[in-house]
């Protein structure tokens, strides 16, 4: 599997099925009509495969988590996988960039367990 589709199943196993972004650059993952998690294929910063981005809000709220330490961990991560990332002007939601197999497991490793706390 590629980055990408890797990301999506993984990702499809914690939010459910994801519904195609009408750009077809990527799919989202909601809870009910409530964005949690954007997962982009294209348009995205130099070396990546995909890239993560995050409705802050929405997901801590279903973590039963703070903003502020979903905030924090999102930007743990970042850090992690030490890419960049190309922000959509128009949804500044918080991203991650994966370029390898590795990145997308760190990721969705940590966003699983504080769902599942």
């Amino acid at each position: 599997m590629g980055v990408f589709s890797d990301a999506q199943a993984q990702l499809s196993e914690l939010f459910g099925v994801a519904r195609p972004l009408v750009s077809g650059n990527g799919v989202r993952f909601r809870s009910g009509s409530t964005g949690l998690v954007t997962l982009y294929s294209r348009n995205l910063a130099s070396g990546n495969l995909a890239e993560i981005a995050f409705k802050v809000k929405n997901l801590a709220a279903k973590a039963g988590q703070s903003e502020d330490s979903m905030a924090s961990l999102i930007e743990r991560l970042r850090l992690e996988t030490g890419q960049a990332v190309s922000i959509n002007t128009n949804y500044k939601w918080p991203r991650i960039g994966l370029s390898k197999k590795e990145h997308v497991d760190i990721v969705i490793s940590a966003i699983s367990s504080i769902l599942h706390k």
